[in-house]
This record gives C-alpha cells, sequence and structure tokens, in this order.
C-alpha cells in the first residue's frame, strides 16, 4: 500500500469575498485535476479563512472532488464556485462525477481557540 502523497501547496492570492474568486479557485483545481495532482492544499486570502484540502481521484474523464474545508464563510465560498468548476472542468473534457465539501477532510486543529 503505497503511503498518502504529500499534498501539494498552492497558493490562491485572490480574496475568498472577490467576486472573481470562483473563477480562480475553478481555474486552479481545474488544472490540479489535469496534472493528477491527488492531493493539494489551497492556501487562501485572508490566510485565516483557509485552508483548503483537496482530495482528487480522476477516474477517466470523470473527477471525484473532496474538499476539506475548516472556516464556514470559506465553506460556503466553495460549495458557490463547484457549479463555475464543473463547467471549466467541462471545458477540459473532464466531468464532475461528485464533489463533496466539509470540515472532516481538514488537518485537526485543537479545540479552544
Amino acid at each position: 500500500q503505497p503511503a498518502a502523497p504529500t499534498p501539494q501547496a498552492v497558493t490562491l492570492d485572490v480574496p475568498v469575498r472577490a467576486p472573481e474568486w470562483r473563477e480562480a479557485f475553478g481555474d486552479r483545481v481545474v488544472l490540479l485535476a489535469r496534472e493528477q495532482v491527488q492531493s493539494a492544499e489551497l492556501h487562501v486570502s485572508p490566510p485565516e479563512l483557509g485552508p483548503v484540502s483537496v482530495r482528487i481521484d480522476v477516474d477517466g474523464s470523470e473527477a471525484n472532488i473532496v474538499f476539506g474545508v475548516q472556516h464556514p464563510e470559506t465553506r460556503n465560498a466553495v460549495t458557490d464556485a463547484l457549479p463555475r468548476l464543473a463547467e471549466l472542468l467541462a471545458a477540459q473534457g473532464l466531468s464532475l462525477g461528485g464533489a463533496q465539501v466539509g470540515a472532516e477532510l481538514a488537518r485537526e486543529r485543537q479545540p479552544g481557540e
């Protein structure tokens, strides 16, 4: 059983609250899928809204993607970006087979703070 790949760190400079964030987010995730990166961590702006962990499983022309997001605002932004992501994937010949957005994939944080 090969070890899980180290997530590829990706920085997304467009602020999460900006209208163009969906497009930038979609472009970045499509690029990861095309490069067959299975695991990535998106560092968003501002940093306290992130990170977003991404797990991508491409099977033929179908991409199944799981996003782990701790921050509720960022989770909403990712969910809102999914329709655009599906369009961008389709333009590359990939279909979005499934997309899950939740908190469970993100790295464990200490309770408190």
